[in-house]
Formats: structure tokens, C-alpha cells, sequence
């Protein structure tokens, strides 16, 4: 046998032998969660980092706690979200595991914070109560409203009137009425808008609840009224005021059954117009000349009197200062004592107490300048 030759073969083949490839294992870079601290609930995103791409059948799981679960990505980038609720510091591992769920090399590991959850707040709600689709200009229009907050924390309602003017503020209960009232100076179409508001932080606002109106001109009624000369005649519509015979000088309404006069400046009255039954008229006959309902309340040692309608024909009564505290007889309701009355011939509203007869006398503590009027009447019936 030639063994130099047999040599040389084995030597030739082992120099064409390919070396076995170099296995390289994929590796964590980096882990990461977003955010790092938040309240109960909220919703945390983990992140991982390969140094390369898995190899066949590998994959990269996150363990929350005592279960493991795949994250999610491709290339070297991996992703897992989940909400958290146990409070407190958490901790978390990532690894790479292979098809039979066994670890390829070490875990990372990473920690995160979970806060006691922020108690929900939620806005309040509004309901409109009552509110007319229209209103006269120049007379008090009225909106009731009702909200309510399950947080117990509301705060106020704010009423935009829709016009120039500016909003209203007003401090709100949790589920009782709130009125508010506006008077609209002009005519025309307006678009209320109010909306609730509670105090939490940050504070939050109800859905706004709306409503359109019309604000129509004051409609001013004649009525039943007829102009009475100085020596009682009756004279036309178109009869002036003076000191003669035939001037005008009295104002009577066949509905009522009432002559009024109409020289609010004097103080007492004897034969006037054909007659001599001159008295102090009562809150109701006063509130006749323009209000068309009223109501009366008693509080502690005094009555409340208020009304509402339509302004005073100042065709007939021309002398009608507004507002104005005119003397007046409380007599019809038990009272001994004369009560004042603030009556606003021109927007057709008043509110008057019996009871305190300084008040109108002397007008102490009124913004009124021109105190103790007196519209003397006549009772024909």
C-alpha cells in the first residue's frame, strides 16, 4: 500500500471541510413602561428592545405578576398593554423563550407605580323648568331652572339673556328651582342659553339648555277709561287738562266703577269733578290702573303685595311717575296702619308692604325721590 499517497488524499479532503456556522443568541437591549406612575386603572404600555431579530420559533413575553404573556412587534421592537388596578409598587420581567417555553439566556427587569385612582367627577345637569316663548319689552320675564350634580358639588347657573346685556350668575342648590328674571329692553327675537357649573377641579360645565323668544311691544290697553271735566261732565278723548269748568281734570273707569283724579300732587281733596267722596285709594284699586294679577302674601308684621300686566294708559293718566311710593289704604286686608305701595306705571308691575306707614311717609330707605303721592279715588258703587 502507498501510504504517502493515502496522506496526501486525507490531507487534500480536510482542506476542503466547511467549519461549522457560529451560533449567535438574540439578547434584551432595553425594557421600558409608559407611563411610569399612574392612577388605578389607567392603561400601561411596555416596551422591549432586542439586540437582533428573534430566531425561528423564539419569542419575547413579559410577566406581569405570576402570568406570562406575549408581546407583540416584529424586527427588535416588542409591545404589551395592560391596565393595572393593584395599587402600589409593580414589577415586571421580559424574556426570551423558545418553542418548548424555555428561557434563551437571562430576564430584564423593570418596575412601575400605580396611585390610588382620582375619584370620577361628572358635569351637572340642567333641566328647564318654565319659561314663556314670549315676553312684553320693558316688563319682568321669568325662567325657572333646576340642576342637579351626583357629586354633590354644584355651584352656580349662568343665564345668557341672549340680548347686550351681560350674563347672570346665580349660586345653585342641588335639585331645587332657581328663578331668574330679565327685562328685555327692546323687541325682537332672542336666544337664551344658560348652562350649570360645580366646583370640582377642573370644573366642568352642563350640556347648555336653550330656549328662543319673542319680546313684543307693550300693548297698552284703553279699557273702560273716559275723561271727567272739573264740574263732572264727561268730556271726549281729545279734552285737555285744566282749571276750568269743562277741562279735564278726572279720570273714570266705567269697569271698576272707580274716578280717579288725576293731579297726583295733592294732598287732600274735598268737591272734585262733580262729587265729594275723596279717599285714599287701596293697594288693589291702585294696582287696577295697570296690573291684570296679583297676589298677596303676609310676612311676619307685613304683607307683601305684588302684581303684574300691562303699563298704565298714560292717555289718561299722564301723571305717572315710574317707580313711584304712592299712599295707599291697607284697610281690605285687616290692617289699621296705611301701608306704601312701588308701583312702575310703566312696566306694569309693583310690590307694595302694609304695615310700616314712616316707610312711605318719609321714603327712609328708599331710592325713590318722589315719596308720598297720592292718586285720590272715587267710589261710584
Amino acid at each position: 500500500m502507498n501510504y504517502n499517497a493515502l496522506i496526501a488524499f486525507t490531507l487534500l479532503a480536510a482542506s476542503n471541510i466547511t467549519p461549522a456556522a457560529t451560533v449567535t443568541k438574540t439578547t434584551i437591549k432595553s425594557v421600558s413602561v409608559t407611563p411610569t406612575s399612574a392612577p388605578a386603572g389607567t392603561m400601561f404600555k411596555f416596551s422591549a428592545t432586542l439586540d437582533a431579530p428573534l430566531t425561528v420559533g423564539n419569542k419575547v413575553k413579559i410577566a406581569l405578576g405570576k402570568q406570562s404573556k406575549p408581546m407583540i412587534g416584529n424586527g427588535t421592537q416588542y409591545t404589551f398593554s395592560q391596565s393595572t388596578f393593584t395599587t402600589g409598587k409593580q414589577n415586571y420581567n421580559v424574556g426570551i423563550y423558545n418553542a418548548k417555553n424555555v428561557l434563551q439566556g437571562t430576564v430584564k427587569a423593570g418596575t412601575y407605580a400605580v396611585t390610588s385612582a382620582s375619584p370620577i367627577n361628572h358635569a351637572p345637569t340642567l333641566t328647564l323648568v318654565s319659561a314663556d316663548k314670549s315676553a312684553t319689552a320693558n316688563a319682568i320675564y321669568t325662567v325657572t331652572l333646576n340642576a342637579k350634580d351626583v357629586d354633590a358639588n354644584l355651584s352656580s347657573i349662568t343665564m345668557s339673556w341672549g340680548d347686550s346685556t351681560s350674563p347672570d350668575t346665580l349660586a345653585a342648590t342641588d335639585g331645587k328651582n332657581l328663578i331668574l328674571t330679565h327685562t328685555y329692553e327692546k323687541v325682537g327675537t332672542f336666544a337664551l342659553s344658560a348652562v350649570a357649573t360645580d366646583n370640582a377641579s377642573p370644573v366642568l360645565n352642563s350640556k347648555a339648555t336653550t330656549k328662543t323668544i319673542t319680546v313684543a311691544t307693550p300693548v297698552v290697553v284703553k279699557g273702560n277709561y273716559s275723561k271727567i271735566a272739573n264740574d263732572g261732565s264727561e268730556l271726549s278723548d281729545s279734552a285737555t287738562l285744566g282749571s276750568n269748568r269743562k277741562d279735564w281734570a278726572c279720570t273714570k273707569d266705567s269697569k271698576t266703577g272707580l274716578i280717579w283724579m288725576v293731579d297726583v300732587s295733592i294732598q287732600s281733596a274735598t268737591a272734585e269733578c262733580g262729587t265729594t267722596n275723596w279717599s285714599i285709594p287701596t293697594i288693589t284699586e291702585m294696582n287696577s290702573l295697570s296690573s291684570t294679577a296679583c297676589s298677596i302674601a303676609q310676612i311676619n308684621n307685613y304683607l307683601q303685595f305684588s302684581c303684574s300686566g300691562v303699563p298704565i294708559n298714560k292717555d289718561f293718566f299722564p301723571n305717572s311717575p315710574s317707580p313711584a311710593i304712592f299712599k295707599t289704604s291697607s284697610e281690605h286686608y285687616g290692617w289699621s296702619s296705611s301701608g306704601g305701595g312701588s308701583l312702575s306705571f310703566s312696566e306694569g308691575y309693583s310690590w307694595s308692604s302694609a304695615g310700616e306707614p314712616d316707610w312711605y311717609l318719609t321714603g327712609s330707605g328708599s331710592e325713590y325721590s318722589n315719596n308720598a303721592l297720592v292718586r285720590f279715588v272715587s267710589r261710584l258703587k
